[in-house]
């Protein structure tokens, strides 16, 4: 029995550890100034007392190994409290995640929780990243990049009060920290979608829990002209252990047409 739970502990550390680069094929049919774009997305680091600076570094790792032109982060950059975040100088790290067509990030319900809101958006943006709250921007006056709040925040806004101005028959992207806005993405005119939050269950057998709760719980589902993508997350919530699922990051290639 003991050796079952070591067996188990040391497969649940090395999933928790070792994040797996997951890669879609994303075909928009909208023209652009270009025919293809990489985006490299990761979610749910929850950086704090267990998942620290060195896992963080590991997603700088492959930032410089993908070479995006985009980044997004859609939401649980931090577990709970900032103090940890600060302490350990996380920021350092932070602002060696860079891309040309820039950083960008939503907030995820952990970013509420400890009441650090603020402080983390701060901290976001001093190491470059912008972070959106029920708002889109144009990026590089080539597509509509929209971020919502997270439904922990009353105050989040419905989509169509935001993006009325946008310019919709511009490739349409959107960060949602917790994907159950796909009907109303999909109305907008929302093209990509992307979130995280389930962690894909992250311990066997909370996966089957997850794909019963959400329509897209992991990986890829279109629904017409929208493309969910799903992450299962960059860190751990509780425990570093994985079972059944892995850390990940995810690479988006997006073709134009």
């Amino acid at each position: 029995m003991a050796v079952f739970f070591v067996f188990i502990f040391a497969y649940g550390s090395f999933n928790a550890w070792s994040p797996a680069v997951r890669e879609y094929e994303v075909t928009i049919q909208k023209p652009a100034a270009r025919e293809d774009l990489k985006i490299l997305m990761a979610s749910d680091f929850h950086l704090g007392t267990i998942v620290g600076k060195d896992h963080l570094e590991r997603f700088v790792d492959i930032t410089r190994k993908e070479k995006p032109d985009m980044i997004m982060i859609p939401g649980d950059l931090i577990d709970d409290y900032i103090a940890p975040f600060l302490e350990s100088n996380m920021g350092d790290s932070l602002k060696k995640i860079n891309a040309p067509l820039g950083v960008y990030a939503v907030l995820g319900n952990h970013d509420y929780y400890g009441g650090d809101k603020d402080k983390i958006v701060k901290a976001m943006e001093k190491a470059g990243i912008t972070v959106l709250q029920d708002e889109a921007i144009l990026v590089n006056n080539e597509f509509i990049l929209a971020g919502r709040k997270d439904p922990t925040d009353h105050s989040r806004a419905r989509l169509d009060s935001f993006m009325a101005g946008a310019d919709t028959s511009k490739p349409v992207f959107m960060m949602d920290h917790q994907p159950i806005a796909l009907e109303e993405a999909k109305e907008i005119g929302v093209d990509l979608l992307v979130s995280g939050h389930t962690h894909r269950g992250q311990v066997a057998p909370a996966q089957f829990i997850t794909k019963r709760i959400y329509e897209n719980d992991w990986g890829y589902l279109k629904k017409r002209t929208l493309h969910s993508i799903v992450t299962s997350g960059f860190g751990t919530w509780g425990p570093a252990l994985r079972i059944g699922t892995r850390s990940e990051a995810v690479v988006i290639n997006v073709h134009f047409r």
